[in-house]
């Protein structure tokens, strides 16, 4: 049992919920309770705090709001119904920041994402560039144009890989300091850390899938000429 004013009736503790935010996301969860309304309706008028009313709907939730004033004067007529809204409404200010934030960093994240492609689509160009001697000498020999596109992009996702590893092996020592920031989604969630890697490594294939079709198509007799 608990007494929650010092004075007056204890009250029998029926279960336990779990901790929450009510206010802001940012806040840390603070012991609260919760009282059936019908049962301590004296008891919360003398902690002087509101009450937030509820209304699940299966059309438009503002057109309810006459209908619901109605059956609450019918209840008491002194009671009054003010900051009506619906439940998007409401958390869309609560997210606002979040939103905002979340928006500003996913354009910064497709920023550095544009500019790894275009680093590695440099990258690559150059590589192949200074092998393409080297390229049109194997076609001369007989090599195969398949085996030069397996070829060129092998050390494409060769050099990708290392850095995806060395990324994550990065990602998964700060995500401690952004747990805070997180709302919904593990820190370490799995399939998000799979799916940037994919998404990383499908970038890369395509950067380097451009200047490997450009080596494939260096003609032999000019390499034989040139030698």
């Amino acid at each position: 049992r608990l007494d929650i004013v010092g004075e007056g009736p204890e009250f029998e503790i029926i279960g336990v919920a779990q901790d929450g935010r009510y206010r802001t996301l940012e806040e840390q969860p603070v012991p609260l309770f919760y009282l059936p309304v019908l049962q301590h309706i004296e008891t919360l008028h003398s902690l002087q705090t509101g009450t937030t009313l509820l209304v699940r709907t299966t059309g438009d939730p503002l057109t309810m709001e006459m209908p619901v004033r109605r059956v609450i004067q019918s209840m008491d007529s002194e009671l009054s119904l003010f900051n009506v809204t619906t439940l998007m409404s409401h958390m869309s200010v609560v997210y606002l920041p979040v939103r905002f934030g979340g928006t500003i960093l996913g354009l910064f994240g497709l920023l550095a994402l544009l500019i790894a492609a275009i680093g590695l689509y440099g990258v690559m160009t150059y590589t192949v560039s200074q092998h393409a001697h080297g390229i049109g000498l194997r076609i001369a020999l007989g090599a195969q144009r398949s085996d030069i596109l397996k070829m060129v992009l092998g050390q494409t996702l060769l050099v990708t890989f290392i850095g995806i590893g060395i990324g994550l092996a990065v990602a998964f020592a700060v995500t401690p300091l952004l747990t805070r920031y997180l709302y919904g989604v593990d820190a370490t969630d799995p399939l998000i850390f799979a799916g940037i890697g994919l998404l990383l490594a499908a970038v890369a294939l395509l950067a380097g899938y451009l200047p490997a079709r450009r080596a494939m198509q260096v003609e032999p007799m000019q390499v034989l000429r040139y030698e």
